[in-house]
């Protein structure tokens, strides 16, 4: 609830870890995996928040987020590749190289969701907050492209400490894709 969210967090509890990322590997979802409803929940200071590997059932969603916050990540709040992912009033923030990761194309929707990195602990990030893209390298060597069906986002912010906070990945081996 509202009042008393589950919170997904490391287990040194101390002062000194309440704010420190990468203590845990976060929560990933198997490619077979469907049909998962995290609802007001505190995802905090793991390496990936939740990491969602889904080419499985169409129209299905993989995960469904409600009133969570998933936040102070290592590498992503939300990493999630071909997927179908809904989310709403949620809060992804502050992540040492991307804050929410859409890639290899997949069904993203997000609405009154807040996107913003301001990180700041051990290095100085490159990467935007958020990051879409439809391909990838198979393991010989080819583009694979996937459609994005969808990619909406109502009423979001996305937002932070870089002048550039969104990209679209659409260049593969310098070439436009």
């Amino acid at each position: 609830s509202f009042d008393e969210p589950v919170v997904f967090e490391g287990d040194r509890l101390e002062d000194f870890y309440r704010d420190k990322a990468g203590q845990w590997s976060g929560i990933y979802m198997s490619p077979v995996s469907s049909n998962n409803v995290i609802d007001w929940a505190v995802i905090k200071n793991a390496i990936n928040g939740v990491a969602i590997d889904t080419f499985a059932i169409p129209d299905v969603p993989a995960l469904v987020l409600k009133n969570t916050r998933i936040e102070n990540m290592s590498s992503a709040a939300l990493l999630a590749s071909g997927s179908i992912v809904e989310a709403g009033n949620c809060l992804f923030a502050n992540a040492g190289i991307m804050v929410v990761v859409l890639r290899f194309g997949g069904y993203y929707e997000f609405n009154h969701c807040t996107i913003a990195n301001y990180w700041s602990q051990y290095m100085h990030r490159k990467r935007p907050a958020l990051i879409i893209n439809n391909f990838y390298e198979s393991n010989d060597g080819d583009l694979i492209l996937r459609n994005i069906e969808r990619a909406y986002f109502g009423n979001c912010i996305v937002y932070g400490s870089r002048t550039d906070e969104l990209e679209i990945d659409n260049i593969y081996k310098g070439q436009e894709v």
